[in-house]
């Protein structure tokens, strides 16, 4: 029976399983090429010489990475290391000067074991690019607000009265055991005498300030001074405190003619209406203000935390500590240290950096800490009197067993949060606030602890180490709507392609391309996809080979971007170009690009059963356009024939069993080419039938 088939196009790329096992459209080998819906499979665009970067030292743990505004002038890329310090170029390779002042690269050079690729992570939004370095063990300073003093006490005769024969009510005070009684129908006059006769029973020793209804005794050396106060009315006509109240309608509403300094700050203790929920209050010449507690730690040690890269107007960059938001509010209960910053009992970094619904965001241990709504430095409560929405939020993932955050990924339906055992979700509704949200365990996928997933349209790729090899999987994150995710793995059909030992990976969304890169190598691994209508019509892996050991790449702009370990800066430009003009690396080299086909066993129905048969191929069609060499192997004669490029779009005799025929295309050329439709045309023969 003659049969004809055409192949369409092999945009299943690369697969390792039996001849038998893979679909029409995979391959064997697939080197330098580049799957394509419209156009089939093209040949990798050429690298573009960029510059010598001649002040770089190669060092195989830079961590590079790139910034763009998005306005295709001002791009530049960094390289961080010990040795280099902190570099930064223009896409065109042109050194920029990077000023650091306060000499933190060289403080981070002095920390012992850090490896600069896998521990300092970047973060760009907008302007603004931050620089964290997880081997740093937070803290705060050792600064803390001024003791509360317990010499100083104050008396408020807040309610007057006068009976009919013209007395008041009587009122009693008492300091360090001297007492004081008067009975004065004017709030005033009784605060005046109280006061007169205080400061004259007491002594040389203690000061006395009267302002209005109000008077102030102070122990002059600083020791603890013991009040008591009373009246003829219920104890509610004159009111005492040091340093604490119940409510803060027991305090004066004006206590002008007082300093600040002079009240002190007064703790609200709050009674079993509310809780007994504190806050602490001061008085700032003009009104009552919230504030934090006496002797209470209030700034974080900026040399512990994440650094931040400034552009200058000439396009140099400076980088420098940040001043992060002190505690203003509260004390170490109501407005405790974020989970990022250690203590004396336990000792805390920053894992992750990110950015998510106008806030900055940290991981520490299990723990998800995200700043206040548009400010970003702050990680403290603006108030301890009520809950805001756009208050800091610190949460800890929900998990039965230790699980120590690994990675965060922002996606349309929340923040995926990644430890090595398993994912989680958190989310808080359209606002975002301390109140709404909630972390919840998703799913139980084991991921690689020290390779960053990577959000890619609607999904998530991840990574598992199997061996010397590397699994690379697809995962769905859940939604609010739907807690549900699925994971599918990349490379089930490749288990032995990839290696283990992953260094880079990048992504071009406007291309749907994802790069690999293991370290050590001149090979970058490709992944392919396009999703058209809920189904994934390409996905495909192949590879793109280079002369020169690569030490790292990097996207910008939808330009692959290319160091290598000879300091040389090359560019390729993602998008396909013409195949008329010229692919030669550099300018320069030529380069090899080839594709060897599946053997290909016709499929047949029998008894209902579909099963793939050899058969005998009389020949190949190849549908091609620019130069390309079809390489025919049959093993049966120990034989290859190469059909030169002119013969493309003509049947070309092959004459040999399937089973012992490869046919592959390959080109060395220095102009592009494209591959659509391999027709093959054969006689199958079926001797028996399956039973």
């Amino acid at each position: 029976m003659l049969i004809n088939h055409n192949i369409n196009n092999f945009v299943g790329g690369v697969s390792q399983q039996g001849d038998e096992l893979r679909f029409d459209n995979q391959v064997e080998e697939m080197v330098n090429f580049y799957p394509t819906v419209a156009e089939g499979l093209r040949r990798r665009n050429p690298t573009q010489f960029v510059a010598n970067l001649t002040d770089v030292t190669f060092q195989e743990n830079m961590v590079i990475h790139s910034y763009s505004r998005d306005d295709n002038v001002n791009e530049f890329g960094f390289i961080l290391d010990s040795v280099n310090g902190l570099k930064a170029f223009t896409k065109e390779g042109v050194s920029k000067t990077v000023t650091d002042s306060s000499g933190i690269i060289d403080a981070w050079k002095l920390i012992s074991g850090i490896d600069w690729k896998r521990d300092i992570q970047f973060l760009t939004v907008g302007d603004t690019t931050w620089l964290l370095n997880r081997k740093l063990t937070t803290a705060m300073t050792s600064a803390t607000t001024p003791a509360q003093g317990t010499n100083t006490v104050f008396f408020w005769v807040k309610r007057s009265f006068k009976d009919t024969d013209g007395a008041g009510y009587t009122y009693t005070a008492t300091v360090d055991g001297k007492t004081i009684s008067v009975n004065n129908a004017d709030s005033a006059a009784a605060a005046s005498s109280l006061a007169s006769q205080l400061s004259t029973a007491l002594g040389s020793g203690y000061s006395v300030k009267t302002v209005g209804s109000l008077f102030r005794v102070s122990k002059n050396n600083g020791t603890n001074v013991s009040y008591a106060s009373s009246d003829s009315w219920g104890n509610q006509a004159m009111v005492a405190w040091k340093g604490e109240i119940a409510r803060l309608s027991d305090l004066p509403a004006d206590l002008s003619g007082f300093t600040e300094s002079e009240v002190g700050v007064i703790k609200i203790t709050g009674s079993d209406k509310d809780n007994f929920a504190s806050y602490y209050i001061k008085w700032n010449g003009e009104n009552w203000t919230e504030t934090v507690a006496p002797g209470t730690k209030t700034t974080i040690d900026n040399t512990k935390m994440p650094v931040k890269l400034v552009m200058n107007s000439d396009t140099s960059f400076r980088l420098e500590y940040i001043t992060w938001d002190e505690r203003k509010k509260g004390d170490e209960d109501s407005n405790p240290l974020p989970s990022f910053i250690s203590t004396d009992t336990t000792v805390s970094r920053i894992t992750n950096m990110f950015f998510y619904k106008n806030r900055l965001g940290f991981t520490s241990g299990e723990s998800v800490i995200l700043s206040e709504v548009g400010q970003y430095g702050n990680f403290f409560a603006t108030t301890v009197m009520e809950i805001l929405d756009s208050d800091v939020i610190d949460v800890t993932i929900d998990s039965d067993s230790t699980a120590n955050i690994s990675f965060v990924n922002v996606s349309a339906g929340g923040l995926t949060i990644w430890s090595s055992s398993g994912q989680f979700l958190l989310t808080g509704g359209e606002v975002l606030s301390p109140e709404t949200t909630r972390v919840s365990r998703i799913s139980a996928y084991s991921s690689d602890a020290t390779l960053q997933p990577v959000a890619v349209d609607n999904e998530i790729i991840f990574f598992n180490k199997i061996g010397s090899y590397l699994d690379v999987l697809s995962y769905a994150p859940a939604t609010i709507e739907a807690d549900r995710t699925t994971s599918t793995s990349l490379t089930s059909h490749i288990p032995s392609y990839i290696p283990s030992n992953l260094k880079t990976v990048v992504n071009s969304s406007a291309h749907d391309t994802l790069l690999l890169l293991p370290y050590n190598s001149s090979e970058i691994y490709c992944y392919k996809y396009f999703v058209r209508g809920g189904e994934k019509v390409i996905s495909a892996w192949f590879k793109w080979t280079f002369d020169d050991v690569i030490d790292d790449i990097n996207i910008m702009s939808n330009v692959l971007y290319i160091l290598t370990g000879t300091n040389t800066l090359c560019k390729m430009d993602l998008k396909p170009q013409d195949i008329d003009g010229s692919f030669l690396d550099v300018g320069t080299t030529a380069y090899e690009s080839k594709v060897v086909m599946s053997r290909y066993n016709v499929m047949t129905e029998q008894q209902s059963r579909a099963i793939r048969e050899p058969f005998y191929i009389k020949n190949v069609k190849i549908i091609a356009d620019g130069d390309i060499d079809i390489d025919i192997i049959n093993e049966e004669r120990d034989a290859v024939k190469t059909i030169n490029t002119k013969h493309k779009n003509r049947r070309i005799f092959v004459g040999g069993n399937s089973n012992k025929i490869n046919i592959g295309f390959r080109t060395s050329r220095e102009t592009g080419c494209y591959i659509g439709v391999v027709s093959v045309e054969g006689i199958i023969k079926t001797r028996s039938r399956n039973i």
